[in-house]
């Protein structure tokens, strides 16, 4: 286990490490987890793997690495529920599930708008309420 989960932060280590030499990267979106920052959630998480650990690192690497980016933290993924409202936040506060699509569709909007979201890190769950903060 430790050699799969200690490659999502080594490999975006590298990515970024790479990124920052060559001059046409303009952005990187990362899709990471909702909960990284969370002690009882990555203290359980270190037991079962080290995953949320490993991925708050990935952020970490990226951030400090001078290439622009965009940390995506998606709530637990689901197959269900295309095309719902979203819920977006920042913090790592909020709890909640969103489909594979939805979190695809995020990362679309970011990457089609050049300045939106940029060296920031933001929260996405599907809005059950119907509102949405877009």
């Amino acid at each position: 286990l430790f050699v799969v989960y200690s490659a999502v932060y080594i490999g975006v280590a590298n990515v970024a490490a790479i990124a920052s030499g060559i001059s046409s990267v303009k952005r990187i979106v990362l899709i990471s987890s909702l909960g990284v920052t969370r002690f009882p959630i990555v203290q359980l998480a270190t037991l079962a793997g080290d995953v949320l650990s490993q991925k708050r690192k990935g952020e970490e690497a990226l951030a400090s690495s001078g290439v622009r980016y965009t940390v995506i933290r998606p709530g637990g993924l689901t197959s269900k529920g295309t095309g719902q409202k979203l819920r977006v936040s920042q913090g790592d506060t909020d709890f909640g599930s969103i489909s594979r699509s939805d979190v695809a569709r995020a990362c679309l909007e970011v990457i089609s708008r050049p300045e939106a979201a940029l060296d920031s890190t933001f929260e996405i769950v599907g809005d059950a309420s119907g509102l949405s903060k877009e």
